[in-house]
């Protein structure tokens, strides 16, 4: 009889151990998991499962591919699953015997358009293209000879002005730190002064002017000096000024075609909502000397622009 109740015993506390297993994660291979279906009922291909640490939080949703009696082939769609933890319905049901603290869930379950849209609102560097508005402020010191004959003489001018350009850019990434920016567009460039004696415009008159719509094509080598939502950045570069238009009664137009410019620069990315931000910066551009013409130029740029 004592032998009887000792079977009984045994077979019912095997019973109960049987009952109280969970359901888990028995195997994961990149993002294949092996489900022990024990103590949870009715689940099917399509079913989505989460499985749980030791204290009740979610760490990763598996979808559910195939089902043979209580073994299941599941997809880790979201999050990292581990060998040995539990497994609970999206409902909430779980088939674990207790769990003492309430469930928190580490990332709220999401659809493929929310987490397209997550992605997109934390697209804050790479590649990228936009448009730029610039604001030109040019200083040139001209000479030139005017005059016929004995009355040559040799005459200069101190000449300044400020014009406008628009270009569009396009950002390329060597590291999350350095950067290329290449610029193409328009700029005008225009300058005007005066001189003690009527020299200007083959000695009619002492205003001097100077005005040239360039073709801009450049590149800036781009350091970024922090993390963040705005990026600040120094650097600098160069480029061709290829003129288009041009007018000057004070240098000979015939001779300008083609300008080099080197710059150094300073400016910021600042981040918006989605993938779009606004670069300002701020150039100092020194054209080469010549022996009528020594120049710079201080270009102030700002835009729109797009993270890839």
């Amino acid at each position: 009889m004592r032998t009887l109740f000792q079977i009984t015993l045994v077979c019912l506390a095997f019973a109960l151990a049987s009952q109280a297993r969970a359901a888990s994660v028995s195997q994961v291979k990149d993002r294949k998991a092996l489900l022990d279906l024990t103590g949870l009922l009715d689940v099917k291909p399509g079913d989505q499962l989460f499985a749980v640490d030791g204290n009740g939080k979610r760490k990763a949703l598996l979808q559910i591919r195939q089902v043979k009696g209580n073994k299941a082939v599941a997809e880790v769609i979201k999050g990292s699953a581990v060998v040995g933890q539990d497994l609970m319905t999206r409902g909430g049901t779980s088939s674990a015997p207790s769990i003492s603290k309430p469930v928190v869930e580490d990332t709220p379950p999401s659809s493929p358009l929310s987490d397209r849209l997550q992605r997109t609102r934390q697209k804050k560097s790479g590649p990228a293209w936009g448009l730029l508005g610039h604001y030109n402020q040019t200083n040139m010191d001209v000479s030139f000879f005017t005059g016929q004959g004995v009355l040559r003489r040799k005459s200069t001018s101190q000449m300044k002005g400020s014009a406008f350009g628009l270009s569009g850019f396009y950002d390329y990434l060597f590291t999350p730190r350095f950067q290329m920016r290449s610029i193409a567009g328009l700029d005008q460039v225009s300058a005007s002064g005066t001189t003690a004696l009527p020299d200007c415009d083959k000695g009619t008159t002492s205003n001097c002017t100077f005005a040239v719509t360039y073709l801009t094509l450049a590149a800036q080598a781009r350091f970024i000096l922090n993390e963040g939502n705005t990026k600040f950045w120094l650097g600098g570069g160069g480029g061709f000024l290829l003129a288009m238009q041009k007018s000057s009664n004070v240098l000979d137009t015939s001779q300008i075609s083609t300008n080099q410019v080197y710059f150094l620069s300073g400016g910021a990315d600042i981040g918006l909502s989605g993938n779009k931000f606004i670069p300002i910066s701020l150039d100092y551009g020194m054209f080469p000397s010549s022996e009528t013409v020594k120049a710079n130029i201080m270009t102030l740029r700002a835009g729109y622009g797009w993270f890839f």
